[in-house]
């Protein structure tokens, strides 16, 4: 059976006033516990619109999945790059209102977009960050939703 609690409602059933989701593997026996579940149930967290299931054994899932931390150190240095190359080219690093305001209609729209946590699904990019850089495309698996701007396209 699943058993769907809130941070805030464990932290007061615990008593513990700074519990965090990376707490939460320290404290499952407490939780089982003091919620009488059994060892076949899963605790199912909502934080901020995603679900986190954790097992008695402390393995864990979320289901919006996000890529991994590393995947998304890479996409930042990548980014990084891009834009320290289009700052050598003289080129503008950001795009001009009328852009942004595209780009942001695009990713509201799209499946891959998290609106709670503002990111992408597919890069795990912060998008209010990443849409406003020029040298940046849609990383969409389908194709991207809008693609790299240049001064020529104004």
């Amino acid at each position: 059976m699943e058993r769907t609690f809130s941070l805030k409602m464990l932290k007061l059933s615990l008593g513990i006033s700074d519990l965090s989701i990376d707490d939460i593997p320290k404290f499952l026996d407490d939780i089982y516990d003091n919620f009488k579940m059994s060892n076949k149930d899963i605790l199912l967290i909502n934080l901020d619109g995603i679900n986190v299931r954790f097992h008695k054994n402390g393995s864990h899932e979320t289901e919006d999945k996000m890529p991994s931390v590393p995947t998304m150190a890479k996409n930042l240095a990548g980014s990084a790059v891009r834009t320290a190359k289009r700052m050598a080219q003289k080129k503008k690093v950001i795009v001009p209102n009328e852009v942004l305001e595209e780009r942001k209609k695009e990713c509201a729209s799209c499946d891959k977009w998290h609106k709670k946590l503002n990111r992408c699904r597919v890069c795990g990019c912060k998008t209010n960050f990443k849409l406003r850089l020029a040298q940046e495309k849609c990383p969409h698996p389908d194709g991207p939703k809008w693609d790299i701007w240049s001064e020529d396209k104004q």
